[in-house]
């Protein structure tokens, strides 16, 4: 009935207004192509695609018909005929950011509130609002880096989540180094160095009214000088000090044009059209010269993106933002924005020094935050400095009691992401950083069971009950276990019944999932993480025993027939492809990389291992490109977190080169910065899709890493932790060696020592380390039968000497009986 109306109401408006017929038939056949079993959308997301599809509308009606502004980096290089981003744009009603959605976000070491830069080093001190560029001018010839006339290099300082922006041109050169203060007073700071060899050349700094999505729109832009400094208002606050006066101000707007390229008297400009711009130009002499400013930091976000767990002492209510109307200008339409963590602007800085003395301090303590995470010391200098960066990058993106997988796009907290991202935080020694997390998922659960993320995706509650029982036994923290026990049972019960809503009563509904495997549908992965939780809350009752107990035994039923029901309902399409398919009455697609999920990181051992195996090499072998998985659904690009997703499934599986092969080819393609996006252009090599400091990616960088040193593997009669298993003699031979501390089966791991290819000692600490009778460690030695660059000489049983537990030896691999707490090996030389 009511689709009935409907379907009567659209043909009204499409004979009043005058439609072409098949328009209705064809928005509602993409709606249905799209979710086919008519699930609930993820509401959730509407405001984040929203924005999207809005700043889409506005860059289409305005970069193409003014060119006189110069855009964003994005912008310049996708509107360019002789660059390889060139996209036209005839009849497509949208412009968006498709080619270059790479950026670095950042943030004070005792902050919350992210900035970031994009690849010509354009600041964003507030995230989705202005961005601060520089550019050199000489003789009336003005040089930006958005256009690429400046040579632009990148790198982080000490390997911190601290970027720094290089432009060179001739003999003038530029270093701009950008931090969060490190007092959390609501500042990014900015220190430039220049130096130049001749006379003539200026620095000019501009604010302008884009960013890496498009518009951020400035009605109004005022430059105030004082004795102390000199301000820039933006919307009528006060967002940025200048510690050095400069020798000129332009401020302009739409009617006046962009303030790089007119030259105004005017130190204050209103504009209707949300393109106010401004610059600020300082002469500068041979030789060197450093300039300082600082901004306010916050968070400009709309009230459905607020996490029930942020910090809102700052924030009194929303404020009632007042924007033009642009259809009529006299006109103000109020929008509501919650502004977190906005302080007024701090008088702390007041000359270059402070800026600079406070830069150090932040360094200083994201070494010591760094410093407190695993050591991950090799022979191999690009896998130390990959460990190092990327820890950084996973513990910026942990703030108060979330984690985000990203800091503009994705600055939301998603259980799926979080599996991962709090899994590489503790697995890295970052406990606390983990446990504040984890500590809030009985209060994000509903009543009903429901660990909710978004509407109509089902795979969260097998995921939280993972992430959580995951922590655990790297940790052993008991307290933990015990406090979230009864969120478990309850979000198993919520699995029980869901899934009985779903396919033949079966398996889950339909829904997005991981959005990027298609259409709406029963998908496996949903199913396999629901099967998971289900073990893993009778895991928990285990451990925690007593009154609990009477738990085992029903989950165990309920796992079992679970199992049972989608082996039972997969079996045709497992016989036919002889794989696992992405959903049910589905054939092979790029979809099944949900399917993996049953080997990593969930280890179900529900399928034949031939099936497993013909999944993951299936998936190989038809939708790799250049040991990366390219990914054609919604994502068009090379998605380095399921690739390496891969790579750890490959390394289960026993076949180390392809893991390492594809291990190798995701460092080829990071950023100066280290960063990755989502989805990388197979051209372009910047980001296509998503947010373009993507934490999901990083997490997956540690837990591959930490996999290469430390795993663990069941056996017929206990179980193996394993060392070395994804190593070579390039990572370990001809350098000091330390790895740790990791951990692991409630305790840690620490490795060290120094090999050769003669021979060489380690040294194994198991502090805390639970073991049963029938465990052992197996230690994988770079020597092996076959001489080659890599490997050591071949090894037999009188070269080894091992104090702290019986041996023996398998080719490479040294296997140690009940190990000790402390174990020495030494290889003598043959």
């Amino acid at each position: 009935m009511k689709s009935a109306i409907r379907r009567h109401l659209a043909g009204l408006v499409q004979r009043f207004l005058g439609i072409h017929p098949d328009v209705i038939r064809l928005i509602g056949g993409g709606f249905r192509l799209t979710n086919p079993s008519n699930a609930n959308f993820p509401s959730e997301n509407l405001p984040l695609a929203s924005r999207v599809i809005a700043s889409g509308m506005w860059n289409y009606c305005f970069f193409q018909f003014y060119r006189n502004f110069a855009g964003p980096y994005w912008v310049e290089r996708q509107y360019n005929p002789r660059d390889d981003s060139f996209i036209p744009r005839a009849g497509s009603m949208m412009s968006l950011n498709l080619t270059h959605r790479t950026w670095c976000g950042f943030r004070g070491p005792n902050s919350s509130s992210f900035g970031m830069v994009d690849p010509a080093g354009s600041l964003s001190p507030v995230i989705g609002f202005y961005s601060i560029e520089i550019g050199l001018e000489r003789n009336g010839q003005l040089y930006l880096p958005t256009r690429r006339e400046l040579r632009t290099s990148q790198f982080l300082v000490d390997d911190l989540p601290l970027p720094v922006t290089c432009y060179e041109r001739a003999d003038a050169r530029i270093e701009w180094k950008v931090t969060g203060d490190p007092t959390d007073s609501g500042s990014v700071l900015s220190l430039i160095d220049v130096q130049v060899a001749e006379e003539g050349w200026s620095l000019v700094i501009s604010v302008r009214p884009f960013n890496p999505e498009g518009a951020a729109l400035l009605d109004h832009i005022e430059h105030r000088s004082t004795p102390e400094f000199d301000s820039l208002f933006v919307n009528d606050r006060e967002e940025i000090r200048f510690l050095e006066r400069p020798d000129d101000v332009h401020v302009s707007n739409l009617e006046t044009g962009d303030a790089y390229f007119v030259r105004t008297s005017r130190t204050e400009a209103s504009c209707p059209y949300g393109l106010a711009t401004a610059l600020l130009r300082y002469r500068l002499q041979a030789g060197h010269r450093r300039l300082a400013f600082h901004a306010r930091t916050y968070e400009q976000i709309v009230p459905a993106q607020v996490d029930p767990f942020d910090d809102m002492t700052s924030v009194e209510g929303t404020r009632k933002t007042e924007v033009r109307d642009f259809g009529k200008p006299r006109r103000k339409i109020r929008a509501s924005f919650v502004l977190r963590k906005e302080l007024p602007i701090t008088d702390r800085y007041r000359v270059v020094d402070d800026v600079a003395g406070d830069f150090d301090r932040s360094k200083q303590l994201w070494q010591e935050k760094v410093d407190n995470a695993s050591h991950f010391q090799s022979a191999r200098e690009t896998w130390n400095r990959a460990a190092k960066i990327h820890t950084g990058f996973v513990l910026s993106l942990q703030t108060e009691k979330k984690v985000t997988p990203g800091v503009f796009t994705y600055r939301q907290f998603w259980f799926r992401d979080a599996a991962y991202m709090l899994s590489a935080l503790s697995g890295w020694n970052l406990l606390k950083e983990a446990r504040t997390v984890l500590e809030t998922y009985p209060a994000r659960q509903f009543k009903d069971g429901f660990f909710k993320s978004h509407e109509g995706e089902w795979d969260s509650n097998g995921q939280a009950i993972w992430t959580i029982t995951d922590y655990y036994r790297k940790s052993g923290d008991r307290e933990l276990l015990e406090d979230v026990f009864s969120s478990l049972v309850h979000g198993a019960g919520w699995i029980v019944r869901h899934r009985k809503k779903g396919y033949a009563r079966k398996l889950m509904p339909p829904g997005f999932s991981a959005e990027h495997l298609g259409p709406a549908d029963h998908y496996h992965w949903d199913n396999l993480w629901s099967i998971a939780g289900l073990r893993e809350t009778a895991f928990a009752a285990r451990v925690l025993g007593g009154a609990k107990e009477k738990f085992i035994r029903p989950m165990e039923v309920e796992e079992r027939r679970y199992s049972e029901d989608f082996l039972l309902l997969t079996a045709g399409e497992r016989q036919r492809y002889g794989l696992l398919t992405a959903a049910p009455n589905r054939g092979i697609d790029p979809g099944i990389i949900g399917s993996i999920v049953h080997l990593y990181p969930l280890e179900l051992d529900l399928l034949p291992p031939d099936e497993v195996r013909n999944t993951v090499r299936t998936l190989y072998r038809r939708y790799f490109q250049n040991d990366l998985f390219f990914h054609p659904i919604i994502h068009s690009g090379f998605n380095i977190y399921l690739s390496l997703q891969v790579a750890q499934s490959f390394l289960r599986l026993g076949q180390l080169k392809t893991a390492r092969r594809i291990f190798r080819r995701v460092l080829q393609m990071r950023t100066d910065l280290w960063t990755y996006p989502e989805a990388i252009h197979p051209r372009t090599g910047g980001g296509v899709m998503g947010d373009g400091f993507h934490g999901w990616a990083s997490a997956e960088m540690l837990l591959l890493l930490r996999e290469f040193v430390v795993g663990e593997r069941k056996t017929r009669t206990g179980s193996v932790i394993e060392l070395f298993r994804g190593m070579r003699g390039r990572e370990l031979f001809d350098a000091p060696l330390l790895f740790g501390p990791f951990p692991i089966r409630g305790g840690q791991i620490v490795i060290q020592g120094e090999l050769t290819k003669k021979g060489g000692r380690l040294s194994v600490d198991l502090e805390a380390v639970s073991l049963d009778g029938e465990d052992a460690l197996v230690i994988h030695l770079p020597y092996e039968k076959e001489k080659s660059s890599e490997k050591g000489r071949p090894l037999d049983v009188s070269r080894i000497r091992v104090k702290g537990g019986s041996f023996e030896l398998n080719e490479s691999a040294l296997t140690i009986h009940q190990p000790a707490a402390h174990i020495e090996i030494e290889i003598l030389k043959p």
